[in-house]
């Protein structure tokens, strides 16, 4: 896979940012709740063209949805640098399952979704979990299996897992291209 190649501690650096991010809003918030939106990339390297194209396809995505549910955005900020690409949205509804539920269908239901990793988060601080909602774990890029236990056992190979985005964002990217 192409594209900027970031060690652990700056992918690492990235994350804690975005946790920061999450953070402020959290301690600044009355009501509400947060999305958090990032890109599920394996391996080093974490941004290049397509998956740019792929971040900025779902941040549109997200906020249409956001918007057909009747919820506004009240605050929003990004962090888009070589080692990752996020962005957390400060919601005006409270009901954190609700737009869980909504974010998992978009994961599930848009072709790049597979590649999104979106949180929601309550005004207590916690993600909602997708078996807190009796959902279905989020299955493997590779295999049938659930994605936490294959990544934990490390099951399949990087290269192999790269692989398969490569694939899913080239046949996606030039599909929206259309």
């Amino acid at each position: 896979m192409e594209g900027h190649y970031s060690d652990l501690e700056e992918v690492l650096a990235f994350r804690e940012h975005v946790y920061g991010l999450q953070r402020n809003f959290l301690k600044n918030m009355e009501q509400g709740c947060l999305v958090s939106f990032g890109m599920n990339i394996p391996g080093p390297v974490k941004t290049n063209s397509q998956i740019w194209k792929a971040y900025r396809l779902g941040r549109k995505k997200i906020e249409q949805r956001i918007r057909e549910l009747g919820t506004e955005i009240l605050a929003d900020t990004s962090v888009e640098i070589r080692s990752g690409l996020a962005t957390v949205y400060l919601l005006g509804v409270s009901d954190a399952c609700v737009i869980k539920r909504e974010m998992v269908k978009l994961e599930e239901t848009y072709p790049l979704g597979r590649l999104f990793d979106i949180d929601v988060i309550g005004r207590d601080g916690l993600s909602v979990s997708r078996s807190q909602l009796g959902m279905v774990p989020r299955k493997c890029l590779l295999c049938d299996r659930e994605a936490k236990l294959c990544a934990r056992s490390r099951r399949h190979c990087i290269e192999d897992l790269q692989q398969a985005v490569c694939d899913l964002l080239d046949q996606e990217i030039e599909g929206e291209a259309k």
